[in-house]
C-alpha cells in the first residue's frame, strides 16, 4: 500500500532511504514519481531540481552526439564520399565535416541574440515555470521528431537541431 503524502511504500526497506538530518520531512519536495522521491531529493529543491536537469541533459546531449554523427555520414552518402584518405566535396556548399560547426554557429547566433532576453524575463517575471515547461516540451518534440533521420531527411534534421541547440541554452536557463 501507498502513502500518497509522503510518497513511500508500507513495508519498504528503510535501509535505502536517506538519513533523517540530511532531508527532514518538511523539506521535501514533491517529485513527481511519488515511489521514488526520497532517492531523488536533496536538501534544498534548488539543489532537486538540479538534479533532475542534469540527469535529462546527459540524455539530451548523447542523442546530439549519435546525430551529429548521423548528419555528418549521411551528407557524405549524398556526395558519395566513403574514403576517408580522398578529399570530398561540398554538400549545400559546405563539406560533411563542416557541417556540425555550421550547425553550431547558426545556433549560437541566437543564442547570443535572445538569451539576455530570455534571462530577464526569467529572473523578473513570473514566468520561469511556464518558459522550463514550454522550452523542455519543444526540446522533446524536436529530439523525437529527429528519430526520423534517414537519408532523404538528413538536412531537415540538420536545421532542427541548430534549433535544438538553442532549445537546448533556453532550457539550461
Amino acid at each position: 500500500m501507498m502513502d500518497a503524502q509522503h510518497g513511500t511504500i508500507e513495508g519498504a526497506d528503510d535501509d535505502d532511504r536517506p538519513p533523517i538530518d540530511i532531508i527532514q520531512e518538511d523539506d521535501l519536495v514533491q517529485f513527481p514519481m511519488a515511489c521514488c522521491s526520497r532517492r531523488f531529493c536533496r536538501k534544498t529543491n534548488d539543489a532537486t531540481a538540479f538534479g533532475m536537469l542534469k540527469m535529462g541533459n546527459g540524455q539530451v546531449t548523447m542523442s546530439n552526439i549519435f546525430l551529429s554523427t548521423a548528419i555528418i555520414t549521411l551528407a557524405q552518402i549524398e556526395i558519395n564520399c566513403h574514403d576517408d584518405e580522398v578529399e570530398c566535396g561540398t554538400v549545400h556548399g559546405y563539406k560533411p565535416s563542416s557541417l556540425i560547426t555550421v550547425i553550431g554557429t547558426i545556433s549560437g547566433v541566437p543564442s547570443v541574440l535572445l538569451l539576455p532576453f530570455m534571462g530577464a524575463i526569467i529572473d523578473c517575471t513570473n514566468y520561469r515555470r511556464n518558459i522550463g515547461i514550454i522550452s523542455c516540451f519543444c526540446l522533446m518534440l524536436v529530439q523525437t521528431i529527429q528519430i526520423g533521420t534517414v537519408e532523404s531527411t538528413w538536412y531537415p534534421m540538420a536545421l532542427l537541431q541548430a534549433l535544438n541547440g538553442f532549445i537546448f541554452h533556453v532550457v539550461n536557463l
